[in-house]
């Protein structure tokens, strides 16, 4: 099968970036022919990722690779529904992964810009798909637009599988290492509620031993918003900026507990990478994988996201951490073990599979 992913990102600490490069390889590996067209303007080079810059150029790159289906990834780029056009000219089914995209709260953040984009741009090309893929039942009842009769498909994101021996060592010190591993955001990832919940532990001396350890791009006004939040939490709380490749990895192997407290998400990958390392997670349940956190015993959710409940939800994990480390450790990586990518890259085929025979049923 031809496999043809369009993008539009910038950089490799994109969420978007990161799954596509994932499966588009896992794709490759079982015998597809897999291109990956990404069309930011000012975006770095992405291996595996040809740019595709030239709105002009799009046209001979689906002729030269002839597609049997065409996945979007994301909506919000304009470019979209003039390849879009292209794409149903030449008689090419194509799907939307919406990737978070156009949930209910996302869809509150800058409506108006979002709405006027969605009636100029979006509904063309959401009309004319052959179905939307979401990440889990959580995103697909959450989606602010009615699908109608429209096909949806659940493709969750992955994760490598980790076979590092070092797992199983412990650190003997005492301490326990919470690792936040995301985009700096305060209102999107909880991160206002977070350092609240911190600072109130703190005056109450209930961090002993406790260490919280902050990574993550984010735009200026974010990232400066951020370090004045933690000021005089020096010796808690440490912001070390974004990491990536093996130094990402090197800091996922040291942390004992990975806590995110988004107020929405899609599947963050993130905690799927932590899970695989070992790390059992702190989440709420916003980051739509408290099923998964609960049905394996691999970490801890906050009921309802408020300062007293993440404060409390962190006390919980501390004792209990301390008392069956190795075992909430093994079933973070069985957890993740669910979502290694060759089995969602199978799960891929057979979603492309079912739209390329609907649609050409419905052409015969």
């Amino acid at each position: 099968m031809n496999i043809a992913h369009i993008v539009d990102v910038n950089h490799l600490g994109n969420g978007i970036t990161a799954v596509v490069h994932e499966l588009s390889h896992a794709q490759k590996a079982m015998g597809n022919n897999v291109l990956v067209l990404n069309i930011h303007e000012k975006a770095e080079d992405i291996e595996g990722f040809v740019r595709c810059t030239d709105s002009d150029r799009f046209p001979a790159y689906i002729e030269e690779f002839k597609p049997d289906i065409v996945v979007f990834h994301g909506v919000f780029y304009v470019k979209i529904k003039s390849m879009a056009k292209e794409i149903v000219r030449r008689g090419i089914p194509y799907l939307v992964e919406l990737h978070g995209a156009y949930s209910r709260e996302n869809y509150k953040k800058n409506k108006l810009k979002k709405w006027l984009f969605r009636h100029v741009f979006f509904d063309y090309v959401l009309n004319r798909s052959q179905g939307l893929i979401f990440l889990n039942d959580s995103e697909r009842n959450n989606f602010a637009i009615n699908t109608g009769s429209m096909p949806t498909y659940i493709l969750p994101n992955g994760c490598r599988e980790n076979n590092d021996s070092r797992l199983g060592e412990l650190d003997d010190s005492g301490v326990i290492n919470f690792l936040y591993l995301s985009r700096i955001d305060l209102n999107h990832k909880g991160l206002d509620i977070l350092v609240d919940a911190i600072k109130l532990l703190v005056s109450r001396g209930a961090l002993d031993k406790v260490k919280f350890s902050f990574y993550g791009p984010g735009h200026d006004d974010d990232v400066k918003q951020f370090k004045a939040s933690i000021t005089g939490l020096d010796s808690y709380v440490k912001f070390h900026g974004p990491v990536y490749k093996d130094q990402k990895a090197k800091v996922l192997g040291q942390s004992d507990i990975f806590i995110l407290t988004s107020r929405y998400e899609g599947f963050p990958m993130s905690i799927l990478e932590a899970l695989s390392y070992g790390c059992p997670c702190l989440v709420s349940k916003g980051t739509n994988v408290a099923d998964i956190i609960i049905g394996h015993d691999a970490g801890w959710v906050v009921k309802d996201l408020c300062v007293q409940n993440v404060a409390d939800t962190i006390i919980r994990s501390v004792a209990d951490y301390r008392s069956r480390a190795e075992t909430l450790r093994a079933n973070a990586m069985t957890a993740s073990r669910e979502y290694n990518w060759d089995r969602i890259a199978s799960k891929s085929i057979e979603i492309y599979n079912i739209i390329l025979k609907n649609y050409n049923y419905a052409k015969a």
